[in-house]
């Protein structure tokens, strides 16, 4: 029987004695059950990634002056959405008036809980959250395919334009040769061309690329296998700093997925060149895989199969990590932290359409000064 999960945010001990029976009492029910009596255990639990919970029961009145409410936003700015129940010792019908965009589903009477109360409400509060949470993931998606698919069609257009006005620069500079081979200034201004039109030619691919709405079709491959082959065209362009760790590449087995080695190979050449960047140009890059059936948060944040089986691909970096505030924009096209000319925004967005046709999902874990995670998980095929 799988277990839910649940963190009671209570400081009287009392209580959270209380709560556990009630459960216990419940028929057919597995759960675990987390306590936080304080401001301070209450961050500790909720800022571990590897904690996540089904459901949250929520005292109103709290420590230190806070409300459940205001644990409530504390929950949300780290990106945890419930679902939540509020619990009082006072009737409150001010309460009614949370609403269930908060991740607040229900509220209850402490001394009118019993174990057919709970498990009714757990069970009710759970569905409503994972449907909340399918619809909004879908319009996310949606809303970002439908974005994508327009700048796509734009920058097709324009940079078959610009591709057209470059033709004539290349030819230009090639021209210059036979002077250039007499002259240093001539030798220096057709260096200077020919390096800019390069550089606006791999510009001009990145946007095609980006527009492009299919890469090739998807082969039944082995995942671990495509991963060493792309490793093996990447690793030369790499940072001599840089070093990469792996971690269970060669000891997965049944690690068939859909994926085209093309669009592997894109994903990855963008994920570790911007590591490399991050870190400076100096340390290492960590890469794993390993066979797994994710969580259920997991499976409701990004729509994944109950019970299906996946393959995780986790890169870490160890630079500076993303700040909150832009970790939504991510993958935006053309939303860079880059300096004027040093790159387009265009290589995040270009890994998210391609996880996106191929029906994976890509997971960003990131905290200031302890790098980066970028987690890809991929249906397994039996």
């Amino acid at each position: 029987m799988e277990k839910t999960n649940i963190l009671y945010v209570e400081d009287n001990e009392g209580d959270v004695i209380l709560l556990k029976k009630q459960l216990e009492k419940i028929e057919n029910f597995a759960f675990n059950l987390d306590n936080a009596s304080n401001y301070g255990n209450f961050i500790e639990i909720i800022e571990d990634p590897n904690i996540s919970y089904d459901v949250y029961f929520i005292d109103y009145n709290l420590f230190g002056g806070k409300n459940g409410l205001d644990l409530v936003d504390d929950l949300h700015r780290h990106n945890i959405t419930g679902p939540f129940i509020l619990l009082t010792g006072i009737d409150r019908r001010d309460l009614h008036t949370a609403t269930s965009d908060k991740g607040i589903y229900d509220y209850l009477l402490k001394n009118e809980i019993t174990p057919s109360l709970l498990k009714r409400v757990i069970t009710h509060t759970m569905a409503r959250h994972h449907d909340f949470q399918e619809r909004i993931q879908r319009e996310k998606s949606d809303h970002q395919n439908q974005k994508m698919q327009s700048l796509g069609i734009l920058a097709s257009g324009v940079a078959h334009e610009i591709n057209n006005l470059l033709q004539p620069i290349f030819l230009a500079g090639e021209l210059l040769a036979p002077v250039a081979e007499e002259n240093q200034t001539v030798e220096r201004a057709k260096n200077i061309i020919l390096k800019n039109a390069s550089r606006s030619s791999d510009i001009v691919n990145n946007i095609l690329s980006f527009s492009r709405m299919d890469e090739g079709g998807l082969k039944e491959e082995s995942l671990s296998k495509a991963v060493l082959k792309s490793l093996h065209f990447i690793l030369p362009l790499l940072p001599k700093g840089v070093t990469i760790k792996s971690q269970g590449l060669e000891n997965v087995t049944n690690d068939k997925v859909m994926l085209n080695e093309g669009g592997l190979i894109h994903i990855l050449t963008n994920i570790l060149l911007n590591a490399a960047q991050e870190m400076e140009n100096h340390g290492a890059i960590h890469i794993s895989l390993e066979r797994q059936v994710p969580n259920e948060f997991t499976q409701h944040k990004f729509n994944l199969q109950k019970g299906q089986a996946y393959l995780s691909l986790s890169i870490r970096d160890e630079g500076n990590g993303i700040p909150d505030e832009i970790k939504d924009k991510i993958f935006d096209p053309f939303f860079t932290t880059k300096e004027s000319g040093q790159g387009t925004g265009l290589g995040l967005s270009i890994v998210y359409s391609i996880i996106q046709r191929w029906g994976a999902a890509v997971q960003v874990d990131s905290k200031k000064g302890e790098g980066t995670t970028f987690t890809f998980f991929f249906k397994t095929i039996e």
